[in-house]
């Protein structure tokens, strides 16, 4: 009994001084041309989930220019990745995992990318819009940018561009 006692202690001590390390990472990247026609930036996106938890799972977005710099980061939870064929399942945890991951990898599905950012006949909504009206101009004016669109808990839609006189990212 008491060799049992020891050996529990001693498991218990390990295990605290030593965790068992449940940290999961998944990664993907897709190469486009957004900032710079002539050479493709890399869109990536890194995933880490702390046990099982995918809903509250740190979701890094960033886009990368052709020389390494990055141009673009947003932070994101798990959660953000679901769409909406991609409902949680509380009854079966291993579909919410499935899911989300099906949400991760099809993140930058080519629908995603379009060109023009703004078709002509879209009027500005002061409301609505996430930049000023000169910035939307430039932006619907310019037929060859790049935007790539994503979406946020099924219901925010963010749309981003780079524009070259700015040399930056902007939502919109």
């Amino acid at each position: 009994m008491n060799l049992l006692i020891l050996l529990h202690c001693l498991l218990t001590v390990n295990f605290i001084t030593n965790p068992v390390d449940t940290t999961t990472s998944y990664f993907t990247q897709k190469k486009c041309f957004f900032s710079d026609q002539s050479h493709a930036d890399t869109f990536c996106l890194q995933m880490i989930v702390n046990s099982t938890d995918y809903e509250n799972a740190k979701v890094y977005f960033y886009i990368k220019d052709y020389k390494g710099k990055r141009i673009f980061a947003d932070t994101l939870k798990g959660l953000s990745l679901y769409t909406y064929s991609a409902q949680t399942n509380e009854e079966n945890p291993g579909l919410t995992k499935e899911k989300l991951l099906n949400g991760f990898y099809d993140f930058f599905n080519k629908e995603q990318f379009s060109k023009p950012p703004i078709e002509k006949d879209v009027e500005y909504a002061e409301d609505d819009e996430l930049v000023d009206r000169q910035t939307w101009e430039t932006i619907q004016n310019n037929p060859n940018q790049v935007a790539f669109t994503y979406t946020i808990l099924e219901e925010s839609i963010v749309s981003i561009v780079y524009i070259k006189a700015a040399r930056k990212v902007v939502k919109f």
